[in-house]
């Protein structure tokens, strides 16, 4: 873990390495975000952890003190432009077989958004809504079931089709989790999101697997049926943390 210095207040004694940065001085732009970049690519280059959080804080700074429409966020957002770039490239140069990235997820989100005067705490959708970027280097999914897709399509100002997914800030645990192999958040009610499991999976290759193709439609069946076992102890938890433990 790297940068806001929050996750170590929470969470004390759950990294085997951490590098926390002071996060409540909000003119300061540059010192978590230059923290998480002197940390984050020589972690990179290592294989020894499961997880890897770089918590970046220029942007929500910027907002605070100069607002969404200043020029401090137009600088902060096209360096993160060029980090995100960096970190994809290098990535996806070490996702080959037997790579130390073979199996690497990529997770990129805010944790809130903010208001053009860049406040945040309150319940408009400006505060409360965000982005993520999720990018997987093994190989994509072609098609999702219609009954599992999420995505709202638009024609851009160029007339192209642009498909955008959405995913309630409640099953985020829980696909993390799901993914991880590690038991669900207790007493979350959230439910694990198809399409960022099935991007991990690499498995949704709905093109190939056609009738004539037995080995690719087994294959399709048996993620299926691991998504199914993951959506079962999904719905138990959440059952049980509504209905509280009772004797067998």
């Amino acid at each position: 873990m790297m940068g806001d210095d929050t996750w170590v207040q929470l969470f004390p004694h759950h990294f085997n390495k951490s590098f926390p940065y002071p996060s409540f001085n909000v003119k300061d732009l540059d010192t978590v975000d230059n923290g998480c970049i002197d940390h984050l690519f020589p972690s990179l280059y290592e294989g020894n952890w499961d997880v890897l959080i770089a918590h970046f804080l220029g942007v929500d700074h910027a907002g605070h003190i100069f607002g969404v429409d200043s020029t401090s966020m137009i600088e902060k957002l096209e360096q993160y432009n060029i980090i995100l770039e960096r970190v994809i490239k290098l990535l996806e140069s070490q996702s080959g077989p037997g790579g130390i990235h073979e199996n690497t997820y990529l997770l990129v989100m805010g944790d809130h958004g903010q208001t053009l005067n860049g406040d945040h705490g309150g319940g408009s959708a400006e505060e409360v809504e965000t982005s993520m970027f999720a990018m997987s280097f093994k190989k994509l999914p072609y098609s999702l079931p219609l009954f599992m897709d999420t995505s709202a399509c638009k024609l851009d100002l160029a007339g192209k089709k642009v498909c955008i997914s959405s995913i309630q800030q409640l099953d985020f645990a829980v696909t993390v989790s799901a993914l991880l192999g590690v038991p669900f958040p207790f007493g979350s009610i959230g439910r694990v999101n198809p399409e960022l499991y099935a991007l991990a999976a690499g498995t949704w290759n709905l093109e190939s697997a056609n009738v004539g193709n037995c080995n690719n439609q087994s294959k399709l069946e048996d993620w299926l049926q691991s998504y199914v076992d993951v959506l079962c102890i999904n719905s138990w938890q959440s059952w049980l943390a509504q209905n509280g433990p009772s004797l067998i």
